[in-house]
């Protein structure tokens, strides 16, 4: 019955149909879903290759090239996280920062002018299909005000996001909640109200720490992230018009 449901609202939603192994509810609240917080990279765009592959020119550049866990470690993370980290493992003096950070971040906005920096799919379908609903929709991401500006200038999504946080508009990044606790302030929603997807197990702390309910859309990147928390588990974007318009 549950899968025949989920058909039906996916065909009423316009997006194909996704069989019984798609989205796997874990739990569920009965409040109408007013809003939906996306995160950015690996979640509406597939630029989480971009920050991998500026992270391992900037320390191949410096003559230290990054281990497959390193590199594992630089998905959804800003570089002023993983930079420090990285030096100290690396035995390298923390004066470095500066210079490296400054060198990433060429490297990063370079490559975001690339054909590698893609929506992730169904993105932008499911983004107008929710939008066009009158559902509010918004952005909570680690990256910079640049590199989303650069996204809804390429792909014509001016107008779509009510509110944009950055990392660059708080203190504490994911994993900490002051991204979404700051978001729901500006939604004036009550947190039932409101869903957060995500696609990393940081991600889905800094939502569920808030007292956010959070959708996970695992990446290649992120499949072997802790996911238990997530109150769906999605196999794509495609599958979540059906969990808002099912409250």
């Amino acid at each position: 019955m549950r899968t025949f449901l989920f058909v039906f609202l996916c065909n009423i939603c316009l997006l194909c149909v996704v069989g019984s192994k798609g989205c796997i509810y874990k739990s569920g609240g009965t409040n109408m879903i007013k809003a939906v917080i996306l995160d950015f990279d690996g979640t509406v765009v597939d630029s989480e290759s971009v920050n991998v592959a500026a992270a391992i020119q900037t320390f191949q550049e410096l003559g230290y090239p990054l281990s497959d866990a390193q590199k594992e470690r630089v998905l959804g993370k800003s570089s002023k996280d993983f930079i420090p980290v990285f030096l100290q493992e690396l035995g390298l003096l923390p004066e470095l920062f500066e210079n490296l950070y400054q060198k990433n971040w060429k490297n990063y906005l370079a490559l975001w002018d690339t054909d590698m920096v893609k929506p992730m799919p169904f993105a932008c379908e499911v983004i107008k299909a929710l939008h066009d609903r009158g559902v509010v929709l918004s952005i909570a991401t680690s990256n910079h005000h640049v590199s989303v500006e650069k996204f809804i200038s390429r792909f014509g999504f001016h107008d779509t996001f009510r509110y944009i946080l950055t990392g660059e508009d708080v203190v504490e990044r994911k994993p900490h909640p002051e991204i979404y606790i700051a978001m729901q302030e500006k939604l004036a929603l009550p947190a039932g109200d409101i869903i957060a997807v995500e696609d990393t197990g940081h991600g889905l702390a800094s939502a569920k720490d808030a007292g956010l309910r959070c959708a996970v859309v695992p990446t290649s990147f992120s499949r072997g992230h802790d996911f238990s928390r997530a109150d769906y588990i999605l196999s794509s974007l495609q599958e979540l018009p059906a969990i808002v318009f099912s409250q």
